[in-house]
């Protein structure tokens, strides 16, 4: 995670993948909220949708993957590490929010210090309201439903390795400490996009772990790789056509930026 800006109060994530209109609805909801104590992260999960890019006059940026993660996960996690706000919120792109969304949050981060917080949700449909007075029910474990300090998330990240439920294990290792409530609703979620990870999985498109072949694992270690070169191109080929066979770890003493964020995207 980027270094914390004192200014930033708020750091909104928004994982995309293939819901264009949606997004375009949400962030048109968003632009009338943001001030100068809140950002918002796309995450465009190798969609390459240009059209996302007129939004980053609206100061929102724009960030797009080039190898697609084929959950949200990944983009989730490149949202945690370039926020740079003491509290992150998290929006599906397929899904809204009230317009009174962000000034409730911002006036309770003013009003109180805490690890995370939660508030009360509808479908867009209108037809099932969730009051949350305290806990959420048992079967929404999402993270669309909750605030999430800074410091509570720390190093956890998203396990990219999972397709769904992945908020599941990512809020039993980050809920904990003090929690607060709005009981206001204030997340719209659209239960009827086809495009969803959930909807994918009911209908039995995508498995709930991504298959697992991996029986060893190997360390690759070079002391420099610069932003050019034969061994540069040798140790990215390398990593490119051994990932899907092995648990690959990339260490480095220094590594050109451009270079390491190619790396990254194949391997730890």
């Amino acid at each position: 995670m980027k270094k914390e800006n004192s200014t930033i109060k708020l750091s909104i994530v928004i994982p995309y993948h293939k819901s264009l209109k949606l997004t375009e609805e949400l962030l048109n909801t968003l632009i009338p909220q943001i001030t100068k104590e809140v950002e918002v992260i796309v995450v465009d999960d190798d969609v390459n949708t240009i059209e996302l890019d007129k939004y980053k006059s609206y100061n929102i940026k724009i960030i797009h993957h080039e190898v697609n993660s084929g959950n949200a996960s990944k983009p989730r996690n490149t949202g945690i590490d370039n926020a740079k706000g003491k509290y992150l919120l998290f929006i599906d792109g397929d899904d809204n929010v009230a317009k009174n969304y962000v000034k409730m949050w911002l006036d309770k981060i003013k009003k109180e210090d805490f690890d995370y917080g939660l508030m009360s949700w509808k479908t867009k449909d209108g037809t099932y309201k969730c009051i949350i007075k305290d806990m959420p029910p048992a079967d929404n474990t999402c993270v669309w439903n909750c605030c999430y300090s800074r410091k509570a998330i720390g190093n956890i990240r998203f396990n990219e390795l999972k397709n769904i439920r992945e908020d599941t294990e990512f809020n039993l290792a980050v809920r904990k400490g003090k929690k607060v409530n709005i009981e206001d609703i204030l997340y719209i979620y659209n239960r009827d996009s086809q495009d969803s990870l959930t909807k994918q999985y009911s209908r039995g498109e995508i498995k709930e772990d991504k298959e697992q072949v991996i029986k060893t694992q190997l360390v690759i270690y070079r002391s420099f790789l610069s932003i050019i070169g034969g061994i540069e191109t040798a140790v990215y080929n390398a990593c490119n056509s051994l990932k899907d066979y092995y648990d690959i770890i990339f260490i480095y003493d220094s590594c050109d930026s451009k270079q390491l964020r190619r790396i990254q995207r194949q391997v730890k």
